[in-house]
């Protein structure tokens, strides 16, 4: 594997870690874990933008040009394909990013995401005993198709979040509302 080849890996595991996923199994994060803070996302979105300009470049530091905000057409968002199983929120956004197809801007977060459907009443934040928070579907929200599942990750059991169809279509319905929080 040559510098190149590395430095594209980096970024790859970088980008992962910055969507909430474990870059070894794909598994979602727990809800409590330190890549849910929302300024260390941001970090780590800043870091795979930077390392694949690197790689674009041919691994020489590119100057940085500014991206411009996340934004989709609804036609755009007419051509979302919904999967046959449920997808967790890091699912959705990356697809949502992906219909956009512009390189020169900005990707949609999953927390624009929770978000909008904390304020809408679709998820609640609890607290454990320990004091962790995390976030659960409201009734409302269950009634969306917002689902919890117990999992068992790297470092043990956690709770995944999933979203079904018809709740992957409340957020696209609700899509200039997200993007308005912003």
């Amino acid at each position: 594997m040559n510098e190149l080849d590395k430095l594209a890996a980096a970024r790859d595991y970088i980008g992962k870690l910055a969507r909430g996923r474990d870059p070894i199994t794909g598994a979602d994060v727990s809800d409590d874990s330190v890549l849910n803070n929302i300024h260390i996302c941001r970090c780590l979105l800043y870091v795979e933008e930077v390392l694949g300009q690197v790689v674009e470049a041919g691994g020489v530091a590119a100057r940085r040009e500014r991206r411009t905000p996340f934004h989709i057409t609804r036609e755009q968002l007419d051509r979302y394909e919904f999967p046959p199983e449920p997808l967790p929120v890091t699912g959705i956004a990356q697809r949502i990013t992906e219909l956009a197809g512009d390189g020169n801007m900005k990707k949609l977060c999953y927390r624009d995401i929770t978000g909008f459907l904390l304020e809408a009443g679709a998820l609640r934040i609890v607290t454990d005993a320990g004091g962790r928070q995390s976030k659960c579907p409201t009734p409302f929200g269950e009634s969306l198709g917002i689902r919890q599942e117990q999992r068992q990750g790297k470092n043990g059991p956690y709770t995944a979040i999933l979203y079904d169809r018809e709740a992957q279509k409340f957020i696209l319905d609700n899509m200039e509302s997200i993007l308005a929080r912003r």
